[in-house]
């Protein structure tokens, strides 16, 4: 036989000694959703649990009364020899490191279970009783610390893997369970309890820590290659690769080399929690399932690399696959001598990406997709063919959607290497125009794997310089973005927003006797809240004009502003709006660079206005009551370190360069804008018109939402108060600022003299004319202007 001639070189992997294996993780996250349940079984359901106690007590029952006796004093027997047996099997077979694993986890799992029966014992309640009542009524003990200490030792020491022990394991711990029910000794919720808490600090230990290496080693996967007919004479470990899986370099007798890669039952669920994100984030044909076989995982590679070799595309062959015990399979591929793609970028010809599109293409016409077209994927070698590797998360029998992903992939990828302008033109040469507007739709960050959506983090500018290329090639209006995501995260913070908003309000109410309140309220002021509340748009809308040099549509721009109210419902303060109106300028036929500019010096000049009527409010408001405003001082240490962190940066010379770098070219944008602005007498008084009337609404809001509620408070002080809390609640990370907003305008308000009750009202009239009543216009305004592509 080959394995009888051959003597095969192994170099030992020097892999970790401990390997954290996934599936651990996936293991302690059930049992601890099981235990919970369990838990919450014995809080709400301690009726059902003592029922299935009588139950099988009542089974147990007819077994006559010396069979019970003898029973039970075998499970006491088997629960002590268990462990001894196991520990003497341990030091026959040297297993050090298995056993003091299996000796700290049971020692954890006692102390740990322990610790739970005081603590329930102290909190008492229907959990204390369900877990002491056995079915007789009898009360016992309600936590079996041994149990949980055998079983943690049996899964931290490797009994429920061992062929020899798992099934000793298993029938001690039944036979325990039923001599413990059949005597009383413990109710079957306690039983439960004490197992599933013991198996997760077990399960819990061995993740931390990692189990303790028993994958085949060099030696025995280079033997079960040769055995497949393989013939090799050496094999080296990988210690420079990437990937959860072990791979190795082989050299058969012949010269050759090959690529090994080796599969191991605990490593396939890797990325688990990642995979299980993207499958809820976007659509099944952008993101396939986690794997949790490993037969499963090996037969996909076998059948994407046999596909891809059988359509043509430059791809390491696959030479053999065979199992490597009960817990491996290793598959061994052709080595390709090859240099990585991105140190060649600057010397590729088009004649080799046209080459590598058309081998893309033959797979796809397979109905085959490959889904890592990246440059971490591929190679060059001595003759300049570009080769892939083989597909791992591809998919066979594709669709049209996930073929044109798998091109746009490859699309950003040559861009990244050649520029957008080359991609562009080399993809047009072989898809054409038709597969490039297939393609455009699809040109989005989440519908890409997770090495191209890091590389686009880092160079932001790669998709839209890709995108305008595309447009100025196919001379035809950009599609609408393909919709790729199942749950959108706008969503979900809207869903967020609502709760968190909710909770607040009712928090609020519940704080006020509204019916007191509501009898003396002067609510002829409430047109007036309410007009000075629709003013704030007008005033908006004003100021953005103000600051564009193309001809807006006044209506349309109101409209926008309302919109924002909905959008900065469910984003913290003000992103949501600003994102809005970049938006809303863009389709007016502003350029993206126009529209992002015209943005931020309206925020700028905004900002500027702010400060400028706080400090002349603020110095009215001192000069015309003698009742002071007090400043907290926390204001005067965020102000401190404000200025020794500005001060910080501006002495570094990395901050200097940030500062050159990140904030100067954006000075550079805005000041051409104020100049144009100011220059323009129309638009000057645009700007500056708009943004007192933003700001005289909010604040003639407020005092009229005073007076409703007889406050009292002069103007000016009312202004300073409406201008400290909104500054407090565009740095609170809640939608709209929510619950900053109201705490600190409502402190500013006791504070200037008017009553607790009577502030928080006011400040619920004000928050709900300005902030709640606008958000489902809002939301119709955002819904309309999108339907009529003004968005």
């Amino acid at each position: 036989m080959a394995r009888a001639t051959l003597k095969v070189e192994t170099l030992a992997d020097a892999g970790p000694r401990r390997v954290r294996r996934p599936m651990d993780l996936v293991r302690l996250c059930f049992l601890l959703v099981l235990l919970a349940l369990l838990i919450v079984l014995g809080v709400f359901a301690q009726g059902t649990m003592s029922g299935s106690s009588e139950d099988l007590a009542r089974a147990l029952n007819h077994l006559p009364r010396a069979l019970t006796h003898v029973l039970s004093f075998v499970a006491g027997l088997l629960m002590i020899a268990l462990p001894i047996g196991y520990m003497i099997d341990m030091l026959v077979q040297r297993s050090i490191r298995l056993l003091l694993d299996a000796v700290t986890a049971g020692v954890i799992a006692l102390g740990l279970v322990w610790t739970l029966g005081k603590a329930v014992t102290a909190a008492g309640g229907p959990l204390y009783d369900s877990l002491r009542l056995t079915s007789t009524g009898v009360a016992t003990a309600h936590v079996d610390t041994y149990l949980a200490a055998v079983a943690a030792f049996g899964v931290a020491g490797g009994m429920t893997r061992d062929v020899r022990w798992r099934w000793y394991y298993a029938g001690t711990l039944i036979v325990y369970a039923m001599s413990a029910l059949a005597g009383a000794q413990a109710s079957l919720l306690a039983l439960a309890v004490s197992f599933v808490a013991g198996t997760a600090v077990a399960v819990a230990f061995r993740f931390a820590i990692g189990a303790v290496d028993k994958r085949p080693g060099a030696q025995r996967i280079a033997d079960v290659l040769v055995d497949r007919g393989v013939r090799l004479v050496r094999l080296s470990y990988l210690s420079d690769h990437t990937g959860p899986y072990r791979q190795f370099t082989g050299v058969t007798e012949t010269g050759s080399r090959l690529h090994i890669v080796v599969l191991d039952r605990d490593l396939v669920p890797s990325g688990l929690a990642y995979r299980i994100y993207r499958v809820l984030r976007v659509r099944r044909e952008v993101a396939r399932g986690p794997t949790l076989s490993m037969e499963r995982a090996a037969e996909r590679r076998a059948l994407l690399a046999m596909l891809a070799e059988r359509a043509g595309i430059p791809t390491p062959a696959l030479v053999a696959g065979v199992p490597c015990g009960p817990d491996a399979i290793v598959l061994a591929h052709e080595f390709v001598d090859a240099t990585p793609i991105a140190a060649t970028a600057p010397v590729l010809r088009d004649a080799q990406l046209i080459e590598l599109w058309q081998g893309v293409s033959r797979l796809h016409e397979s109905r085959v997709t490959h889904r890592e077209l990246t440059p971490e994927r591929m190679s060059v070698d001595d003759s300049g063919v570009v080769w892939v590797a083989s597909p791992t998360d591809g998919t066979a029998f594709a669709n049209n959607l996930r073929i044109n992903l798998d091109r746009a992939e490859l699309l950003v990828t040559t861009a990244r290497l050649v520029g957008a302008r080359r991609a562009v033109s080399v993809a047009h040469e072989v898809l054409g125009a038709d597969g490039l507007s297939a393609v455009r739709p699809l040109l989005q960050p989440v519908g890409f794997s997770q090495d191209t959506r890091v590389a686009l983090r880092h160079n932001r500018q790669l998709l839209p310089s890709l995108m305008d290329e595309l447009d100025r090639r196919l001379a035809s209006p950009p599609p609408e973005p393909s919709h790729l995501e199942r749950v959108r995260p706008r969503t979900v913070l809207m869903i967020v927003a609502l709760i968190i908003g909710g909770y607040l309000l009712i928090a609020q109410l519940g704080s006020v006797d509204l019916a007191t309140v509501f009898a003396s309220t002067h609510w002829e002021w409430a047109p007036v809240v309410l007009a000075a509340s629709a003013l704030r748009y007008v005033g908006s809308a004003l100021a953005l004009t103000g600051f564009v040099r193309e001809r807006l549509s006044f209506g349309r721009t109101v409209l926008a502003q309302l919109a924002g109210s909905f959008t900065g419902f469910v984003t913290p303060a003000s992103v949501g709006g600003l994102a809005l109106n970049v938006q809303y300028l863009r389709k007016a036929g502003v350029s993206t660079a126009g529209a992002t500019t015209s943005v931020a010096v309206n925020q700028a000049f905004g900002l500027i206005s702010y400060l400028v009527l706080l400090v002349l409010f603020g110095v009215a408001s001192g000069t015309s009551t003698r009742s002071d405003l007090p400043i907290p001082g926390w204001a005067f240490i965020v102000l401190g370190v404000a200025v020794a962190v500005v001060a910080l940066v501006m002495a570094l010379p990395r901050g200097r360069e940030w500062v050159r770098t990140r904030i100067m070219p954006t000075v550079r944008e805005v000041l051409p804008r104020l100049a144009y602005t100011a220059t323009r007498p129309v638009k000057l008084l645009q700007a500056v018109g708009g943004t007192l009337c933003l700001n005289g609404g909010f604040i003639a809001a407020l005092y009229a939402s005073v007076a409703a509620f007889g406050g009292g408070v002069p103007l000016a002080t009312v202004a300073v108060v409406y201008l400290a809390g909104g500054a407090i609640g565009s740095a609170a990370p809640t939608p709209g600022g929510l619950g900053a907003v109201e705490a600190a305008i409502s402190a500013g308000l006791v504070a200037a003299g008017m009553p607790g009750a009577s502030a928080v009202s006011a400040v619920l009239l004000f928050r709900l004319a300005t902030f709640w009543l606008p958000v489902p216009l809002g939301w119709l305004a955002y819904a309309w202007m999108q339907r009529h592509d003004w968005l």
